[in-house]
């Protein structure tokens, strides 16, 4: 997988987690075994000892193709040639990542394979996120959007949110009013499809993937995972197993003017959220009980005004008084876990999701933009 063309226009985190080069291992090889015999009770032995043999070799297969992996991990290319990978698993058992936790990220990571690759579907191996996209020039980034984990047709394309039925560019296009993601067709090109039929732009605004991503980050708006490391069957959250975090925290650090953070899965990205970053909510549980002196200003996570976020943070939901005090003590960034972008998202139709959207992400923050980067 070459890198996308996306990356040179825009610039990376610095701090960014794995970032995954590469268009994905070549299928493996099957091999079929079998034998004739002219005696019925040799012939059956035969087979299956030959089925015993089938097995093993396959395994033996996945192990030592001598196919190259390469990815960018902490800004450190690393090449490994796959027939390593069977002495990394040996040195990575569970048992060994148990015992010897502080070199875990690391063993992990020397295991991870390119996303669309037949193991990665099958979530038998690590993947890992794509680099966080801003802005390449000056716009100062108000909102941070966090897919959970790039799915294997992501990582097939080196896009975010690649999958054809996913929401997120279609509902982006319509809320900046700027372009489109594709004709939205059926499959003769001609009759519209269920989103199609909803759009507001011109089919004659389609501009290609890396045009809708210079839009979306020329608008102050940023794009990362909230898992930087994972195993996962199939394109599920829920499925998700064995996950890292990117480093979100660092990266609102290093963007002072982040207001808001959006998870862009709903209630499973929410839960991958809390997981990793709980104890960011928690270290400000005593908010508002006294003053912090201006250059010991904390940041502090809010709960969005929408009824997800509120009902999904609801132990925070007192925080949002700070909001409403217009609390200049602390730096709050809202956390809103909007209805899914997912195509597994089916029981809300596509008009929904984009009126949320509009609602709570993309007028708040073009109103941002606007008075950070146009005034």
């Amino acid at each position: 997988m070459t890198s996308s063309p996306t990356q040179s226009a825009s610039r990376h985190f610095s701090a960014s987690a794995p970032l995954l080069h590469g268009d994905g291992l070549n299928s493996l090889k099957r091999f079929a075994f079998g034998a004739a015999h002219d005696d019925e009770v040799s012939a059956k032995k035969k087979n299956d000892a030959t089925k015993t043999n089938s097995v093993a070799k396959k395994k033996k297969l996945n192990m030592t193709t001598s196919e190259t992996v390469t990815f960018d991990y902490k800004k450190e290319n690393v090449t490994k040639k796959r027939k390593n990978i069977k002495a990394d698993a040996k040195a990575t058992t569970n048992s060994d990542v148990e015992d010897e936790k502080p070199s875990r990220k690391k063993n992990l990571s020397d295991r991870i394979v390119a996303g669309g690759s037949e193991e990665a579907v099958r979530g038998e191996a690590l993947t890992a996120s794509f680099g966080a996209i801003v802005s390449p020039g000056s716009v100062r980034v108000h909102t941070l959007i966090l897919g959970t984990h790039p799915s294997p047709t992501s990582h097939k394309k080196s896009q975010y949110y690649g999958h054809p039925q996913n929401a997120f560019w279609y509902i982006a296009g319509d809320c900046l009013g700027t372009f489109r993601r594709d004709a939205a067709t059926t499959a003769d090109g001609v009759t519209l499809s269920v989103i199609g039929r909803q759009l507001r732009g011109s089919p004659a605004a389609v501009v290609p993937y890396d045009e809708q991503v210079n839009q979306m980050t020329g608008h102050g708006f940023a794009m990362w995972d909230i898992v930087g490391l994972c195993r996962r069957e199939g394109a599920l959250d829920a499925n998700i197993r064995d996950s890292e975090p990117n480093d979100i925290r660092g990266f609102c650090e290093a963007h002072k003017d982040v207001r808001r953070i959006v998870l862009a899965n709903g209630t499973t990205g929410s839960k991958e959220f809390m997981k990793h970053f709980r104890s960011w909510w928690a270290e400000n549980d005593d908010t508002g009980r006294g003053s912090a002196p201006a250059a010991d200003q904390r940041t502090v996570l809010v709960p969005g005004s929408d009824p997800s976020s509120m009902k999904i943070f609801k132990k925070y939901s007192s925080r949002r008084e700070l909001v409403g005090n217009g609390d200049k003590r602390h730096r709050l960034i809202e956390v809103l876990a909007l209805t899914s972008v997912s195509p597994a998202n089916a029981s809300t139709t596509y008009s929904q999701k984009r009126d949320i959207w509009e609602k709570y992400c993309y007028k708040p923050g073009l109103q941002d933009h606007k008075e950070l980067n146009i005034n």
